[in-house]
């Protein structure tokens, strides 16, 4: 499952949002085994962060990737039994 974390001291607007979310979900593909369909993001805007001493606009992007082994029966029943938290 990739994660995709963005952190930025910018307001976004939902327009903005929405690209960041459909050119994530494109870009993502690039990557062997990845796709959309599992991609979780996480955006955090209006935060306080400066770069080089200065509160300058700027954005910080995480990417983890984590590999969800769905072969196993444990895991799904693990789901299961705690989706309601």
């Amino acid at each position: 499952m990739p994660y995709i974390s963005f952190k930025t001291n910018h307001k976004l607007t939902l327009r903005q949002e929405n690209t960041i979310k459909s050119k994530s979900g494109e870009l993502i593909s690039l990557i062997p085994g990845k796709t959309e369909k599992a991609l979780m993001i996480h955006m955090e805007d209006d935060q306080i962060m400066y770069f080089k001493g200065e509160e300058t606009p700027c954005m910080m992007i995480e990417i983890n990737l984590y590999k969800i082994n769905r072969s196993d029966d444990s895991n799904d029943s693990w789901n299961n039994e705690n989706r309601s938290w």
